[in-house]
């Protein structure tokens, strides 16, 4: 299935759950707050992208996070600030652009419209690989939900190039009902989860999370869509 790991859960999905809420700015952006963003590189064969914003470099995102360093501008989490310069990307509407690193390639060229709170830029694909594996960006709003303490909830991206899909099960076993795997969620290649268990997510909506069964979930079981002989991950409560 070529290489996947060492990022592989990331690769699998982006797993966010919801600690914050929608502030006052999330349906106006303002052109002077600072954007909180994280950049993901699970683009397979790009062991580091240069992450450009408006033409300036804002940030480095290594395939392996054991590249980032702990602290500083090169660690793995929220930025503000361009490497270049140090000043702050402000929320509006910005051109992002992706290029792996040690060449002039840039695989991903497109605008983003930047909100002043937490959000997650993700690249993944597959450089020089086929057509429908060209490395593309899909954006994820990280405060979008009213905090809960009283449920759990969780959004995937389905980021890995060279599979078709992948079912997810809140059991440490596959799900069977009328005789037949049942899942919790099912998502194709690129897509975001939604709170159905479909993959109808926009990355910017509330219903991009899934409420993880409190009553029966016994861990976490990853399969290749269809396919139950196939397990990509698996975790089990104690």
């Amino acid at each position: 299935m070529g290489r996947i790991l060492p990022f592989y859960i990331v690769s699998i999905a982006i797993i966010l759950t919801a600690f914050t809420g929608c502030q006052q700015t999330c349906s106006n952006i303002p052109n002077q707050s600072p954007a909180s963003i994280r950049i993901v590189d699970a683009v397979a064969n790009a062991d580091t992208l240069n992450v450009f914003i408006d033409g300036k470099l804002f940030g480095v995102a290594y395939y392996d996070p054991q590249a980032y360093s702990s602290i500083g501008n090169n660690s793995f989490g929220y930025h503000q600030t361009y490497l270049a310069g140090g000043l702050a990307v402000t929320a509006g509407t910005h051109h992002v652009a992706a290029v792996v690193a040690g060449t002039h390639d840039t695989i991903v060229s497109t605008n983003v419209a930047l909100i002043d709170h937490r959000q997650t830029l993700v690249f993944f694909g597959r450089y020089h690989g086929t057509a429908a594996q060209h490395p593309q960006l899909k954006y994820l709003d990280d405060e979008t939900r009213i905090p809960d303490n009283s449920e759990n909830y969780i959004r995937f991206l389905e980021a890995v190039p060279d599979m078709s899909g992948v079912d997810v099960y809140f059991s440490n076993i596959v799900k069977i009902s009328g005789g037949k795997p049942s899942p919790d969620i099912t998502l194709s290649y690129g897509e975001i989860s939604d709170n159905l268990g479909g993959g109808s997510g926009t990355g910017r909506s509330a219903n991009d999370y899934f409420r993880i069964p409190s009553n029966d979930s016994t861990g976490l079981l990853i399969t290749v869509k269809g396919d139950t002989s196939t397990k990509l991950f698996t975790f089990s409560e104690p």
